[in-house]
């Protein structure tokens, strides 16, 4: 059936059959399939009606031609016979062009026994077993799907990143041999230290106030210097802008202080180090 209005819907040609049949015992077409547009709201104009003989057909044909007005009322423009004949070809046909889940679908074809529709995977398990078997393995692959999404409880939490802290850097750095290039570099500083003490600039108020301009970036550096020089009893202000630290002490000269700093910044640096 073509040229069929493309507003119909199933039901719709479902009255256009049932009226031309009314003259009839009953009606005799086991196979209804009104395919619909993809991706518009609408038929595409094309109608397969199966019948359950070639007797009944043409019995249908001749009530459709002596009532053209139902014809007219649907815009149906040309009635004929299709390629495929019999429910099963049809439908198998069906599957084959538009895939499995044509079954499932809205403009599923609708089967009929002795003019009673019936299920249709009944009928395509009975006639069709073939494609009944693709679809019970298709169930059992989503079944499996759902049970391992189930038992699915997400991504596993990632292992804690334990960073390193100034007292388990310090731990490390004292096993013998771990640091050698660090051990070396404090050496260098620390006779630096004995030669770059110079007075400063700062208040004097009766205090010998000393500079010590040294790179000390690191923190566990900064640390050990701040420890040697508050064992010496010797007032600290760390100069983060000059590089150094502002040392103040009454009773000793720079060399005394100097003195006493290296040799206390050694015994930090085996204690901390």
């Amino acid at each position: 059936m073509r040229g069929l209005n493309r507003q119909v819907t199933r039901e719709g040609l479902l009255m256009l059959l049932y009226q031309a049949s009314q003259h009839l015992e009953r009606p005799k077409y086991d196979f209804v399939y009104l395919p619909w547009a993809m991706r518009k709201a609408c038929n595409i104009g094309l109608a397969f009606i199966n019948f359950e003989d070639h007797a009944s057909c043409v019995e249908f044909f001749d009530a459709l031609h002596r009532s053209p007005e139902l014809l007219m009322s649907f815009d149906v423009r040309y009635i004929g016979p299709a390629t495929l004949q019999g429910r099963g070809p049809n439908l198998e046909d069906t599957v084959a062009k538009r895939g499995a889940g044509i079954l499932y679908a809205t403009d599923a074809p609708l089967v009929f026994n002795r003019g009673e529709q019936c299920d249709l995977l009944e009928v395509v398990a009975h006639e069709l077993p073939h494609v009944w078997n693709q679809l019970e393995a298709m169930r059992a692959r989503r079944q499996q799907r759902q049970r391992y999404q189930g038992s699915y409880m997400g991504p596993r939490p990632r292992a804690p990143v334990n960073m390193p802290s100034i007292s388990g850097q310090m731990a490390h750095e004292a096993v013998p041999g771990a640091s050698a290039a660090r051990a070396e570099y404090m050496e260098r500083l620390m006779s630096r230290l004995d030669q770059t003490v110079v007075p400063t600039d700062g208040p004097t108020d009766g205090a010998i106030t000393g500079s010590f301009p040294l790179p000390l970036t690191a923190l566990t550096q900064r640390q050990g210097i701040h420890t040697a020089l508050r064992s010496c009893r010797f007032a600290v202000e760390d100069n983060t802008k000059r590089g150094g630290f502002w040392i103040r002490s009454e009773t000793k000269t720079l060399q005394q202080i100097s003195a006493t700093i290296s040799s206390r910044l050694r015994q930090v640096q085996i204690e901390q180090y």
